[in-house]
């Protein structure tokens, strides 16, 4: 732990997290690859994003979040500010919190609210982030607003399309698969702003032997998967299993996943269950997530949603 005074600046590494405490009970954390250029009474985030927790402030004495498109004045709230080259983003948990862009417009943002520089507009925040039933795609397509990932050999494909049962539509492959693992990489643009990945997951035959998540860390991989064929669930890097627990699967049954993300910490729920939990101090803050099937026969997903902390 360090003491920081006014006039400090502070650069937070690409897989790291940094916590900053006030005397006031201020609490301001800073996402990877934040820097900020002063502290004082005020915070210059010259790049990244920071959520505050900010003690009830002195009468005419907010404190400022600057940023080089704007301004931030917090009197005491929850919030989350994200900096870039061309915006500066605000999001309001608790109180009320005034946005000041360059030009002059001003803007005060509600709790359950956000606006940025570019549009000082308040409007509501939408806890879902991203949502697909794969019902707007047509069959045997790819899922519109997907991400092609690469394959082992770096090929962007994959035998992943939208397959109809019944007038259900869902994601799945046809055939018989490569030997290699099938992705399918989520559309996940902000990944400070998601708490939670929910999704239906079925194995379809019994040669399929393993789904789930790729998850890519700052510093590694790793699998959290359902593996059929040792009728176990686990969290891998393919050189160690760093937790197993016993699941048992019926083919053709669909389960309903949730993967909350809090900081450097994984916890996986299958149908309202409590069944991993992972520390990921070892691997850095999360960077991105394929949907992954592994075996001669699909698995199939359904129901993604993306859900906002």
């Amino acid at each position: 732990m360090a003491t920081l005074t006014t006039g400090d600046g502070l650069d937070v590494g690409p897989s790291s997290y940094a916590s900053i405490l006030y005397s006031d009970g201020t609490r301001v954390d800073l996402a990877p690859g934040t820097r900020v250029g002063e502290f004082g009474d005020g915070i210059r985030l010259d790049q990244g994003a920071i959520a505050a927790q900010v003690a009830k402030q002195k009468p005419g004495q907010p404190l400022v979040v600057r940023t080089p498109q704007g301004d931030v004045r917090v009197v005491g709230t929850v919030l989350r500010v994200l900096a870039d080259a061309r915006k500066t983003r605000l999001e309001v948990e608790e109180g009320r919190v005034e946005l000041k862009n360059s030009a002059g417009k001003t803007v005060m943002v509600e709790a359950a609210h956000g606006a940025s520089t570019l549009d000082p507009v308040s409007r509501p925040l939408q806890r879902v982030l991203f949502a697909d039933t794969f019902e707007s795609s047509p069959k045997n397509q790819w899922p519109k607003g997907w991400v092609k990932a690469p394959t082992p050999d770096k090929a962007q494909r994959s035998s992943y399309i939208v397959i109809e049962d019944a007038g259900k539509h869902y994601m799945g492959c046809v055939g018989t698969l490569p030997p290699w693992t099938q992705h399918a990489a989520v559309p996940w643009d902000d990944w400070g702003a998601v708490g939670a990945i929910e999704f239906k997951l079925r194995v379809a035959g019994p040669r399929n032997q393993r789904a789930g998540l790729l998850v890519g860390c700052a510093t590694g991989d790793f699998f959290v998967e359902l593996d059929a064929s040792t009728a176990t669930v686990k969290i891998e890097d393919g050189r160690k299993i760093f937790q197993q627990v016993p699941f048992r699967s019926t083919p053709g049954t669909w389960m309903d996943w949730s993967i909350v993300v809090e900081r450097l910490r994984l916890r996986l729920v299958i149908d309202k269950k409590a069944v991993l939990d992972v520390d990921l101090k070892d691997y850095g803050p999360l960077q991105g997530v394929l949907l992954v099937s592994r075996g001669e026969d699909s698995a199939h997903f359904d129901d993604f949603k993306l859900l906002r902390r």
